[in-house]
């Protein structure tokens, strides 16, 4: 809007305009809503200008970010109608444990797309609750996401941790629309860090007793990350025998290794395969080495460990 017309603006076009200011500054810069409801920014708008404090209910900032989700909503599909290549998915399922018997499952689905500046774009296309009662299951709720925004023809793939259903399942669904390279052999993309994941869990349960013990001696409620689990072990190494205490500095000293590998893996914003694939050979080649060790367990777990990674990655590779 131009300089002279701003000026013209009557107090109910100010508003509107204050109005949506406030839910693009929730939605585009990911701040919570009861940062603006209430507190010390209302007090600084009230002494600003007092008239406007009454457009920071909750209310009307939740009706200004639907709508401004609908507008952002509509780009998005314009965008991808006119899309000549293809859209790759990543599916996250996040967790929030709020009691013992009681979990919500939420699931965000992202397109990944190379728009026409040749840029790599990620968007967020979907976020919503799970496998309640009354609410969708994943798999459902992809299938939807891909009508409403009408690029069932045009995926190419799916990253998603697990090996369940899910993937299976919006295949399927995409085949019977879509001629999918090679049959669809590469359609499902396992997520790195669940594979890593399964690798290192997989070596951890040549001392589940051990493990066990130390989850009883105060472990915290949530799950466990895997580097945290080896820094728990570490902790408690004093309360196990000898040959405990060298199982655990063996088996934390491989995945202290992995850790150093993942870390310098993960930091890429967006790791496409030529960032990620040496980082991953590193971790295979470590392991075809501790494999080949003299000491026993250090071999076993080793092994273990690799033939997660083989299994995964490998078979991507021979493709």
């Amino acid at each position: 809007m131009s300089g002279p017309s701003r000026a013209n603006r009557t107090d109910e076009e100010r508003a509107e305009d204050a109005r949506q200011g406030f839910a693009k500054l929730i939605c585009y810069h990911k701040m919570a809503p009861h940062t603006i409801c209430g507190g010390a920014f209302i007090d600084l708008i009230h002494d600003i200008k007092p008239d406007l404090v009454s457009n920071f209910k909750f209310e009307i900032l939740e009706r200004n970010c639907l709508k401004l989700y609908k507008a952002e909503q509509c780009i998005a599909k314009e965008t991808f109608s006119k899309l000549a290549g293809q859209i790759s998915l990543s599916v996250d399922l996040l967790v929030h444990k709020k009691r013992r018997d009681q979990i919500d499952q939420y699931l965000c689905l992202s397109a990944h797309f190379i728009d026409d500046d040749w840029k790599l774009r990620k968007w967020v296309i979907k976020y919503c609750g799970v496998s309640d009662v009354n609410m969708d299951l994943p798999s459902e709720a992809i299938l939807k996401s891909l009508k409403e925004y009408d690029i069932e023809t045009k995926i190419l793939s799916l990253t998603a941790a697990g090996t369940g259903d899910l993937a299976n399942i919006v295949k399927e669904n995409v085949h019977e629309r879509l001629k999918l390279p090679m049959n669809g052999q590469l359609f499902h993309v396992q997520c790195s860090c669940d594979v890593i994941s399964c690798m290192v869990k997989k070596g951890f349960e040549e001392i589940d007793e051990i493990v066990d013990k130390v989850k009883l001696s105060g472990w915290s409620k949530s799950l466990p990350l895997w580097n945290l689990t080896s820094c728990n072990l570490l902790h408690a190494l004093r309360k196990f025998s000898k040959n405990g205490r060298e199982k655990i500095r063996k088996i934390c000293k491989i995945t202290e290794r992995i850790d150093e590998i993942t870390e310098a893996l993960f930091e890429f914003r967006r790791p496409t395969p030529n960032l990620f694939l040496p980082h991953l050979q590193e971790i295979r080649a470590y392991l075809v080495h501790e494999s080949a060790s003299s000491d026993a367990f250090v071999s076993l777990v080793a092994l273990k460990m690799l033939e997660i990674l083989n299994k995964e990655f490998l078979r991507v590779l021979s493709v």
